[in-house]
């Protein structure tokens, strides 16, 4: 087995309690190192190439750590969460977001497969376009990154959603993504029964029954205003009249409303670090579910920008300022980060595993491992600072995570090639150079 630095392996010690054999401990480090090497598509076989173990006969075993050895990810998820709250977040409150992402993946043997809609080509070509492939949910932290000078999105629990057709064909109870999103709620504040909690999500996961679990878990929930969202005023007061008293008041127009509404100028911080003028207004009604059931109070926030675009905001929480509520519903967009550098740089959508069990571990690994890089990066700051790569058409002045992982993946390489120069009897003679690192490096980079 390849090994680790002594500095990056340190990082890895803790989740070696999720892994109930230690050999299996011992291939999830050699698969993720090699994970990292990768410069194309992300497979077992490409990650045991670049690591060096194209020889290797027992090649199968690592097949296994992802469709049958026995390790639990939930902890590994939890593991993964603690160590980016010691590393990045200091404040006293803590900030989730969730959204959706499609994997596409073809293939009849693929049984959580189905047909969803694809929001990258819907947005390219105005249409909606629907493909075949995987629907997963990252759960992420969101949290300012000191090197990086912005808000990230880090992933650390990545649910699988398939469709409900397809759970309807194998006969298997349905879950939809709001429900995920309760039962995510549930178990952030089972980790964290006394912190200070928020949720952003979008529009899509705004539910009644999600606000409710919010309410009731004192977790802050904001999101994007549904259209058609029933909104009541509060009930009028009793009449001492006999029967039910009503719990709602009459049903507001939306749209009648926003002349009559009082608005107040802020400067929001929008992503990108740029402040633009915005009129805010707000005001506090009743939100009812269509099925029935008791109203909640909710906050609705309304944003017009100076050229008379609005959108509108729905919280929870009655007592965060208006502008922290807007800022904090901007820095949601670093999740679509998230999700194209994942693709980009780590290879999601070029794994070929077909078993139900590699297939529901594979994809969050990689989303973990987008966070890993992170925290490897953030320990290789302190020995040795980073710099921004430089070209002659492209003058970066911030880090990117294309620069966070080509500064790990070049301490990986020069772990290997360390060892490879020690262990052969030849090259023992010479002692390596700095110089001769940098440029095997440089050439590894080109290849």
């Amino acid at each position: 087995m390849p090994s680790l630095p002594s500095n990056i392996l340190h990082i890895l010690l803790p989740f070696a309690n999720i892994f109930v054999l230690h050999k299996t401990f011992s291939k999830a480090i050699t698969l993720m190192m090699g994970a990292l090497l990768c410069r194309r598509g992300v497979t077992v076989c490409s990650a045991l190439r670049a690591v060096g173990l194209h020889f290797e006969k027992r090649f199968s075993r690592y097949h296994r750590l992802l469709n049958r050895d026995r390790w639990n990810m939930l902890q590994g998820a939890k593991t993964l969460l603690l160590i980016l709250l010691r590393l990045f977040n200091s404040n006293s409150v803590i900030t989730f977001a969730l959204d959706d992402t499609l994997e596409r993946r073809r293939g009849c043997k693929i049984q959580a497969k189905g047909r969803f809609k694809d929001a990258i080509l819907s947005s390219a070509t105005g249409k909606i376009v629907v493909c075949p492939g995987l629907r997963w949910m990252p759960v992420m932290l969101l949290t300012p990154v000191s090197f990086i000078g912005r808000i990230v999105a880090l992933p650390f629990l990545t649910m699988l959603i398939p469709s409900e057709k397809r759970q309807k064909e194998l006969k298997q109870k349905y879950y939809s993504p709001q429900k995920r999103a309760i039962q995510v709620v549930c178990l952030l504040r089972r980790w964290f029964p006394s912190q200070k909690l928020r949720l952003v999500v979008d529009a899509g996961y705004a539910s009644v029954e999600l606000a409710k679990q919010c309410i009731r878990r004192r977790v802050s929930l904001v999101t994007r205003l549904r259209a058609g969202t029933r909104l009541f005023e509060f009930a009028p007061p009793r009449t001492g009249k006999k029967g039910r008293p009503a719990t709602k008041g009459a049903r507001l127009n939306f749209q009648a409303m926003i002349p009559l509404l009082t608005w107040n100028r802020h400067a929001v911080k929008s992503y990108g670090k740029k402040e633009e003028d915005k009129d805010i207004a707000e005001f506090v009604c009743l939100w009812a579910p269509s099925e029935g059931g008791n109203p909640i109070p909710v906050r609705v926030i309304v944003v017009r920008s100076l050229d008379g675009v609005l959108f509108t905001l729905l919280t929870t929480d009655l007592e965060m300022p208006v502008k922290e509520v807007v800022e904090l519903y901007i820095t949601r967009w670093t999740q679509e980060v998230t999700h194209r550098e994942v693709r980009d740089h780590l290879g999601m959508e070029t794994q070929r595993q077909w078993s139900n069990l590699a297939i529901a571990r594979t994809t969050p690994l990689i989303f973990a491992l987008y966070s890993l890089t992170f925290i490897m990066a953030s320990q290789l700051n302190i020995s040795l600072p980073l710099k921004a790569a430089q070209t002659a058409w492209y003058n970066k002045s911030a880090l990117t995570f294309s620069d966070l992982l080509n500064a790990v993946r070049g301490i990986l390489r020069e772990h290997l090639f360390s060892r490879l120069w020690a262990t052969d009897p030849i090259l023992q003679k010479f002692p390596p150079s700095k110089e001769l690192f940098e440029g095997v490096l440089r050439l590894a980079e080109v290849a």
